[in-house]
């Protein structure tokens, strides 16, 4: 159960980080389980001895993921307590826009900046 947890978990994070599973890895090892399902393996001496010595070991990316899972799962919690809109936010903003502040060239450069700076932190988070 512990072994297709850890297979799991690599999977996904090879999901979340846009990879194929590394050669010599085994495909479809997640569907092995459903083969015996409802079947324990009875390990022999040497399989016991093997797993009471196994271990798993995380890799900095690994740590980061964690790290940044638990940061958004944070954000969303703050996030599920905010009102939907603020209404003297969409006032203000709406009156700028009608007046074509929003149109300049010094604040499509702002908006342009701040993507580009977005784009580079999820980079360096994913390298």
């Amino acid at each position: 159960m512990a072994m297709r947890n850890v297979e799991r978990s690599s999977e996904l994070l090879a999901h979340l980080l846009g990879r194929q599973p590394r050669a010599g890895s085994r495909p479809g090892a997640a569907s092995r389980s459903d083969a015996g399902a409802g079947q324990a393996a009875s390990p022999t001496p040497a399989g016991r001895e093997a797993a009471a010595t196994d271990r798993v070991t995380l890799s900095d990316q690994a740590r980061r993921l964690e790290r940044l899972q638990a940061d958004l799962d944070a954000a969303r919690r703050v996030y599920e307590t905010l009102p939907d809109s603020r209404p003297e936010r969409v006032d203000a903003a709406r009156a700028r826009l009608e007046s074509g502040a929003l149109g300049s060239d010094d604040v499509r450069n702002e908006v342009a900046g701040r993507v580009g700076a977005v784009i580079r932190k999820l980079e360096d988070l994913i390298d």
